[in-house]
């Protein structure tokens, strides 16, 4: 039975027939695996694909319109300890709401283009009687500066639960800082809920006439970083390490990096040299010694750092689980995504990199024209020179396609570079397969021979 099967099979690929069938039989390997994802190892792939791709490509991003309008204001636990009990009652987080508003109220004394705040106020604490106090102070210095303030709200259910952005809707817009089952992706948009960096996207449109229609933003982003260091303050020269900015030094980098982020590093605590930032970043007891100095050059050099900017306020307190990974920079304040996501709208508006429910399809569009090449190179009567050096090189012609699918997914489509990996993959494995076909039919057929 199993040995009529055997010949059965051997007839049909050695007839007319062999490379539709072959070809069809790879293309719903490749949709098995692309769309199944099985055990998890398509996400897996994705994710080090697009991971791979920014880290040696950090240093071709445009830096310059960050760079233009995006500060950084970072409180940790050695700012707050700086600013007890000078400024602050209270010398350890979370902070009475009458700190934080005194301390929000410094930066939009400075007339930044509007403030994003990173932290949620979810409910009047039971141990914090200046509550409404801080809330009155808050509304009173938002009129009389004008500046727009965003302030995070989690996910769209935790925004419809929060009392205390009620009482601040006048006030205060909240925006959408937390998402479910987003990976490493940025939604920009919860039903029609903005995120807070799509938020701020459409506050500076407004002053730069660009577009902000909802359709266009849809798809979820995927966040390209830099590598671009921006100027520290005099004081905090040397104080970070550059990243790599070539792409082989990067390459080089990138597999003793696979190991050392396996263990947690603290981006602000480290007891090594943290990766520098893109973005100018101020610590917030800094923001408060530059305003409250009695030099006149200090105060307008605060000024000259934050008006007119988009300023995201937010930070890394130890015990409380906020950061974001960076493929450039490693474990950064989770704020940082925000202000990246931002930073990738300036850069490409509605032609942000996105992770798109179609990126699967082009994917299996593209598994299925090197299908087509893995049938060619292996048909049994394989006589075209061009096609038998191919089949000697199949591994540097599925290289050569990786970096072609690589560069119509984000310069054509818009779409994140992943799939690169799964489709080497497959193409690898793929030849294999076929080879192993040819030579157990070949071996059958000599041993039916004799």
């Amino acid at each position: 039975m199993f040995h009529r099967i055997e010949s059965s099979g051997r007839r049909l690929w050695r007839s007319s027939w062999q490379p539709v069938i072959t070809w069809l039989l790879l293309l719903l390997l490749g949709y098995w695996l692309i769309f199944s994802d099985p055990f998890g190892l398509g996400g897996i792939s994705d994710d080090a694909s697009q991971k791979t791709i920014y880290r040696l490509s950090a240093n071709l991003y445009d830096h310059s319109k960050g760079q233009e309008n995006i500060v950084v204001v970072v409180f940790n636990d050695r700012s707050i300890e700086n600013l007890y009990p000078s400024f602050l009652q209270s010398n350890d987080w979370p902070l009475s709401y009458q700190d934080q508003v005194g301390l929000l109220t410094t930066v939009m004394a400075q007339a930044p283009s509007a403030i994003f705040y990173d932290v949620m106020w979810m409910k009047r604490r039971s141990m914090d009687p200046g509550f409404e106090r801080a809330i009155t102070a808050l509304k009173l210095n938002q009129q009389a500066t004008g500046v727009p303030l965003f302030f995070a709200a989690g996910t769209a259910t935790d925004l419809q639960k929060n009392n205390v952005i009620t009482q601040l809707e006048e006030t205060v817009t909240p925006v959408i800082t937390a998402w479910d089952d987003a990976g490493d992706d940025y939604p920009l948009l919860s039903g029609t809920e903005p995120s807070a960096g799509f938020a701020l996207y459409q506050h500076y449109c407004k002053q730069q006439n660009c577009a902000t229609s909802p359709e266009l933003f849809e798809d979820r982003m995927s966040v390209r970083w830099s590598s671009y260091v921006a100027p520290a303050l005099p004081h905090r020269q040397n104080q970070c390490e550059e990243p790599q900015q070539s792409m082989i030094a990067s390459a080089i980098s990138i597999g003793s990096d696979i190991v050392s982020s396996a263990f947690h590093q603290d981006w602000m605590e480290s007891e090594h040299k943290p990766v520098c930032l893109s973005h100018q970043i101020l610590f917030w007891d800094e923001v408060v010694a530059m305003a409250r100095s009695e030099e006149d050059s200090v105060r307008q050099q605060l000024k000259s750092l934050l008006a007119g900017k988009l300023v995201l306020v937010g930070g890394q307190i130890e015990g409380v689980y906020d950061f974001a990974e960076s493929p450039v920079h490693g474990t950064v304040p989770g704020v940082m995504m925000h202000a990246m996501a931002l930073d990738n709208l300036l850069n490409y508006g509605p032609e942000y990199l996105r992770n798109s429910d179609l990126a699967g399809w082009w994917l299996l569009a593209y598994w299925g024209v090197f299908a087509l090449f893995l049938t060619s190179i292996n048909y049994p009567g394989l006589t075209h020179p061009l096609l038998v050096r191919a089949k000697d090189h199949y591994r540097v012609v599925g290289l050569l396609f990786a970096l072609t699918l690589i560069l119509l997914n984000m310069k054509l489509w818009h779409f994140a570079p992943s799939g690169w990996i799964s489709l080497l993959a497959l193409g690898f494995a793929g030849q294999k397969f076929l080879q192993g076909m040819s030579e157990r039919f070949s071996t059958v057929e000599k041993t039916d021979a004799s």
